[in-house]
């Protein structure tokens, strides 16, 4: 978690930029007090963050008049009221969790005695060492478990059939580095206003091994998205700025993060994919997304 002083730094930074008036795509010096600001809080005395003010996806500035505006307004209340929906005790998630750790036969906790150390991860290059492919490998075992736990959070967070992501995004995180390469929206890499967003914890992850959330969309507020192992969160990917700093708990952390596009919101979802920036994969059913909703 950032100090005091750093949380300070952050919210004067927001402020400086909102009163010079900066917006999307402005450049000058607020916005670089700011992202100075992220870089401080995601790194300390080194690194690189990564911010921008808040973009309208490329799905989202198709629908600029008429129905379409009503449908990305709904999907974005939707989005906004499950944040920080959460699972717990959930049997699929714990046993997904452990089915995980025994095919890789390695103790998630301790997995920085294992592998690594690897540079500090960046945007692009966060998803593919080869411990995670290792946990790539192994996820075919892990098929129904992971269909069940998603048929779970869409029963019990959702409420509504889905397309879900067909292979979830596995990420680990070790001591002295962070487990995503940079302070971003999902929007920033082209998924769209229509997706739901779930965290599934394979281990403990508190403190600044956590997933770190903008409190209020475009202020700056970070604050830790501590979970248990097991535990399953729904967050707004989309309007709230969102990282790591560097794991300084002493252990590692591992986690999924898998995503959602209800089946009344598909016909707009997937009118003009993206790409996923790690696999180059369409945001498509049948290719990131399932053929058929859960």
């Amino acid at each position: 978690m950032a100090g005091q002083g750093q949380i300070g730094a952050l919210q004067l930074a927001a402020a400086g930029f909102k009163d010079a008036g900066g917006g999307a795509g402005t450049p000058g010096q607020a916005e670089a007090s700011a992202q100075m600001a992220i870089d401080a809080y995601a790194q300390g005395d080194a690194g690189s963050g990564y911010s921008d003010n808040p973009p309208i996806g490329a799905l989202e500035q198709l629908n600029t008049a008429g129905e379409g505006v009503q449908i990305i307004d709904v999907a974005r209340q939707r989005r906004r009221d499950l944040h920080l929906a959460r699972l717990r005790d959930s049997t699929e998630a714990l046993q997904f969790a452990e089915a995980v750790a025994a095919a890789l036969a390695l103790p998630l906790e301790q997995l920085h005695q294992q592998v690594g150390p690897y540079p500090l991860f960046q945007p692009g290059t966060d998803n593919t060492t080869e411990t995670h492919q290792l946990f790539y490998a192994q996820h075919e075992q892990q098929k129904l478990l992971y269909q069940a736990l998603c048929r779970r959070v869409i029963n019990e967070l959702i409420g509504e059939p889905c397309h879900v992501q067909y292979i979830p995004t596995y990420r680990f995180g070790l001591p002295g580095n962070r487990w995503v390469g940079s302070y971003h929206r999902d929007s920033d890499f082209g998924h769209s206003g229509y997706e739901l967003n779930a965290i599934c914890a394979l281990t403990p992850m508190a403190g600044s091994a956590a997933l770190h959330v903008e409190q209020t969309p475009g202020a700056y507020d970070f604050a830790p998205l501590e979970l248990a192992a097991g535990e399953v969160i729904l967050f707004d990917h989309i309007d709230r700025l969102h990282g790591c700093p560097r794991n300084r708990e002493g252990v590692s952390v591992a986690s999924i993060d898998f995503r959602f596009v209800p089946v009344r919101f598909a016909s707009a979802a997937f009118h003009a994919p993206a790409r996923s920036i790690n696999t180059g994969t369409a945001f498509l059913p049948g290719h990131y997304f399932t053929a058929e909703p859960l």
